[in-house]
């Protein structure tokens, strides 16, 4: 399953993760990195998210296209509508600007997510446009990316059927320093629920 609680805040300890996993109702409790990056691809100079993810997080990929890892270069999933607009396909070398030097990756998987459905322009995303994806980054090449493993802005809670997930949410939030939280919201006002509704 998916994540029910999402809460996006500035850059927080990831061992709260700990502490909101201990919740009455909560399954799992994730933390990711998430922030945009410029991207080189196939000539095209583009903006990626760029999400951290864990291989035992509640994150679930569709995987469209898969190529062997191989090779000494650090490897990426790419969200398939934005590989498709811009001709990118699974073992493509891409380029990521950190700090200001461009390092290369290969695309290991494409691959589709439901959170992907959200990227309609609002506050916090440009729009579901060739120019702009989603492109997710094992958790082992975080502090290469990110400069540090030690922290997280997005909570991801999963919640048992019996709980109500608006009561986790604001309990979460009794962990978080309030000025912190940027965002957030239960599967019932995701931006993804709100898009197929």
């Amino acid at each position: 399953g998916y994540a029910n609680v999402c809460i996006t805040t500035s850059p927080s300890p990831k061992q709260l993760c700990e502490e909101l996993g201990s919740l009455e109702g909560v399954l799992q409790a994730d933390g990711r990195m998430a922030a945009d990056f410029p991207l080189k691809a196939g000539g095209y100079q583009l903006t990626a998210r760029v999400f951290s993810f864990s291989p035992d997080s509640e994150q679930r990929f569709y995987v469209r296209e898969e190529t062997e890892a191989s090779g000494t270069l650090p490897k990426l999933y790419v969200e398939a509508d934005f590989a498709q607009a811009n001709g990118i396909a699974s073992g493509d070398e891409l380029e990521l600007k950190l700090a200001n030097t461009y390092q290369k990756f290969q695309v290991q998987k494409i691959v589709s997510t439901p959170e992907a459905i959200s990227t309609v322009q609002n506050a916090y995303f440009w729009g579901n446009n060739s120019d702009f994806g989603y492109v997710y980054l094992p958790e082992e090449y975080v502090q290469m990316v990110f400069g540090s493993d030690q922290f997280v802005c997005q909570f991801l809670l999963k919640v048992d059927a019996e709980h109500d997930e608006a009561t986790v949410l604001e309990d979460a939030k009794q962990i978080l320093q309030q000025d912190q939280i940027l965002d957030c919201f239960t599967s019932e006002d995701s931006p993804v629920r709100q898009r197929i509704k």
